[in-house]
């Protein structure tokens, strides 16, 4: 990857931790429900990125929650509580994924619960095998499992199994090595319809929406390695 790519994949993932963990952080002596605080980092991203300018790249950020009752809310819950997409648009790499985060604080589950969770792994799982995470809100911050990795013994407490922090995850899909590239609908980088279409069409409850574009007036990179994207 080119060096300055590289700084940019850096300094977007993380801005997006910075906006993630001090929210769960915050959050974590209190009773929040975990898709509340799901609802307030997608906030918080759109807060602190949309608009926001890396080296000669700008950050577009579209949020789209889906009400749980009344005109236009989801028919069904498929216990998905976040889709999360990323574009980048550069010199050298053009590239889609997306991704589905099942989200639960960290701690000690009961058995009820731990089936509950391997029932949301699996329906993510089964849309998704390289798209399916869980995020588990502790007082440190945000840690990321595959789904995958809890499906293989959905008895161990999720906390138990190694996990990343967000930086390090964010960098693995800017890095095309986490997400999935057929988790994305045309258009949903673009307007909040085509996001809320895609939020109905896998019963999720919030949407995210990135975009790191190369501003029009910057000045072309030459490219030293080929990006991976």
């Amino acid at each position: 990857m080119h060096r300055q790519d590289e700084y940019l994949r850096d300094l977007v993932a993380q801005a997006l931790q910075s906006a993630i963990d001090p929210v769960v952080r915050r959050h974590w002596p209190r009773l929040t429900q975990e898709h509340q605080l799901t609802s307030r980092i997608a906030e918080s991203i759109e807060g602190h990125l949309n608009g926001a300018v890396f080296l000669d790249h700008t950050i577009t950020v579209i949020v789209q929650e889906m009400p749980d009752k009344g005109p236009g809310s989801l028919e069904k819950k498929t216990g998905v509580d976040l889709y999360f997409a990323v574009k980048v648009e550069g010199d050298h790499t053009n590239f889609e994924k997306g991704f589905f985060v099942q989200s639960k604080w960290d701690g000690l589950m009961t058995p009820k619960e731990r089936e509950r969770l391997g029932e949301q792994c699996e329906a993510m799982h089964w849309k998704s095998k390289i798209g399916s995470f869980v995020w588990l809100y502790g007082d440190t911050g945000t840690a990321v499992i595959p789904a995958g990795e809890l499906l293989q013994d959905p008895s161990v407490n999720p906390g138990e199994l190694t996990s990343r922090n967000l930086n390090e995850f964010f960098s693995d899909v800017m890095d095309c090595t986490s997400g999935d590239r057929q988790l994305v609908m045309p258009g949903v980088f673009k307007n909040v319809d085509a996001l809320n279409v895609m939020l109905r069409e896998f019963g999720v409850a919030t949407g995210v929406a990135v975009t790191i574009r190369k501003r029009a007036d910057a000045k072309p990179r030459p490219l030293k390695k080929p990006l991976r994207g």
